[in-house]
């Protein structure tokens, strides 16, 4: 888990490290938020918040 973890604190900081936004929240396509809040963002991605929304609302997973 501490690997998943660094994962995405780098991941999540790389457009910051680049200065392309101030904070990680400010870049759009970021799963940052989502993360931090639970909601969702400009592409869907699988964590436990959306797992439940799905199982609370009977929808499948969407597709690309």
């Amino acid at each position: 888990m501490e690997k998943y973890i660094e994962k995405l604190q780098y991941i999540h900081r790389n457009p910051v490290k680049r200065d392309l936004v101030p904070k990680p929240e400010d870049y759009r396509w970021s799963s940052f938020n989502h993360y931090a809040t639970g909601e969702p963002g400009p592409i869907e991605i699988e964590s436990e918040w959306t797992h439940h929304r799905r199982e609370r609302t009977n929808q499948p997973m969407t597709s690309l």
